[in-house]
């Protein structure tokens, strides 16, 4: 038996569509649970008393307060995930890992193609200094050279956004 099989065997009651709800719930406007009924339901046997704060998490560890997300659960999602940065996912960058979450059509196969093409500088990757540079100097729009952004870490993470 595999890693994935005893998990699966050891937390066959997970309910994945709930605990979505209840992460969206956390952080939006209202009081009213996509699972039906209040919120506040799912928390009134903590203690402390916790009471979803419908805004946007403050820190990661915010998570693991959410009805649902267990230590086990919490491991999973926290490594993958990032409170910063704008809706979406940026293709040029992330991970094949990510590219293969965004839909269920890319492949291994198809994520590879997609990170070799953005690297390869004659398949039209993302253009560097050394081409933008003399474009913005010839239109005036830049008095002094652009610095090298060097891309993020292979470790980037998707951002956590409900709407």
């Amino acid at each position: 038996m595999n890693v994935d099989d005893a998990w699966s065997r050891n937390h066959r009651n997970i309910k994945p569509q709930e605990i979505v709800n209840n992460i969206a719930d956390w952080i939006d406007e209202d009081s009213a649970s996509r699972n039906g009924g209040s919120e506040s339901d799912y928390y009134q046997d903590t203690d402390p008393l916790i009471k979803p704060p419908n805004r946007s998490m403050k820190t990661l560890d915010e998570l693991h307060m959410v009805a649902g997300v267990t230590d086990d659960i919490y491991n999973i999602l926290a490594p993958k995930l990032t409170l910063w940065g704008d809706k979406g996912i940026n293709v040029n960058y992330a991970s094949k890992d990510i590219l293969r979450s965004i839909d269920p059509q890319i492949t291994d196969q198809i994520a590879d193609a997609i990170v070799t093409r953005r690297t390869d500088e004659s398949k039209g990757h993302l253009p560097t200094s050394r081409i933008l540079t003399p474009l913005f100097n010839l239109r005036g729009l830049i008095s002094q050279p652009l610095i090298r952004i060097p891309p993020p870490p292979s470790s980037l993470k998707a951002e956590l956004i409900f709407e």
